[in-house]
């Protein structure tokens, strides 16, 4: 692991970090948001690949796999021996993360996942895993990484299947999603790695459809469990968010209302570095 320089370091703040519950919305709400979910093509058991490199079991040609990313493209530099400046990270992503990458365990990303947009200098990756329509639970079935972790911190960006699939009852699903994090970093070993959470992003491209509250109401909750456990929450997404609806401001930034473009990735890699720096928002 490399010595990082905590008190100016890009991402001191979250590392720093590892040394009231939101009001519940109506069923009618997240109804409306899993129509909005549905129409942005948000799989159940889309693509991804797992830490041991080989394809999820629900994993057969769409994009995110093997072969949905250029042949021979190359490992990241993210991969590779961390910089003495680099804050290093182990990652557990859904389609928002894995993107296009034709392997993305093994390093290779994609354009569309913003990790690819990352500084090497100041962000390192040790160990990576998850895939299109992964829940915290899919993740701990079958995306973790081997061995003791070697990284400062266990980055989650998971969260928009959990809400999706919450059926109207985020009170609870928000509770077993918290449970599973848990799970999830107990199994990693966390020690004195800090844990970094994301925030859910914003889905959509027509504000007069936004449905704001269920998403809003989610990251609240996210932020204060992650307040009283000693984590760390980041919400990167205010380079492509409208903040009153919570759809994409722009929507060159979105291939379908919900995953990135090149554009939109690029933009959430910024917004990660300002949120990792800060350890809140973008």
């Amino acid at each position: 692991m490399a010595a990082t320089p905590w008190g100016t370091d890009l991402h001191g703040a979250v590392l720093r970090a590892a040394g009231g519950r939101a009001p519940r919305r109506g069923v009618a709400a997240v109804a409306a948001l899993a129509l909005v979910l549905a129409g942005c093509s948000l799989p159940d058991d889309g693509p991804g690949t797992s830490v041991d490199n080989g394809p999820s079991v629900d994993a057969t040609g769409a994009p995110g796999t093997g072969p949905g990313g250029p042949a021979g493209q190359d490992r990241s530099p993210l991969f590779d021996t961390p910089a003495d400046s680099a804050a290093v990270y182990e990652v557990y992503g859904d389609s928002l993360t894995v993107a296009d990458s034709p392997d993305f365990a093994g390093g290779r990303l994609g354009p569309e996942s913003w990790l690819a947009h990352m500084d090497p200098e100041r962000f390192a990756v040790t160990a990576a895993g998850g895939r299109w329509g992964a829940t915290v639970p899919d993740v701990l079935a079958g995306h973790l990484a081997d061995g003791p972790m070697e990284a400062d911190a266990l980055l989650v960006f998971l969260g928009t299947n959990d809400l999706f699939r919450a059926a109207g009852d985020t009170a609870s699903a928000h509770a077993a999603f918290v449970g599973e994090v848990e799970d999830l970093a107990g199994r990693r070993g966390r020690g004195g790695a800090a844990v970094v959470v994301v925030a859910v992003g914003p889905s959509g491209t027509d504000p007069a459809r936004g449905v704001p509250g269920p998403v809003r109401d989610w990251n609240e909750r996210t932020r204060t469990a992650a307040a009283e456990r000693g984590w760390t929450f980041v919400d990167p997404w205010g380079p492509v968010r409208d903040e009153a609806s919570n759809t994409f401001a722009d929507p060159q930034d979105t291939t379908d209302g919900l995953h990135l473009s090149v554009s939109g990735a690029q933009k959430l890699a910024d917004g990660m570095e300002q949120a990792l720096a800060d350890g809140s928002d973008a």
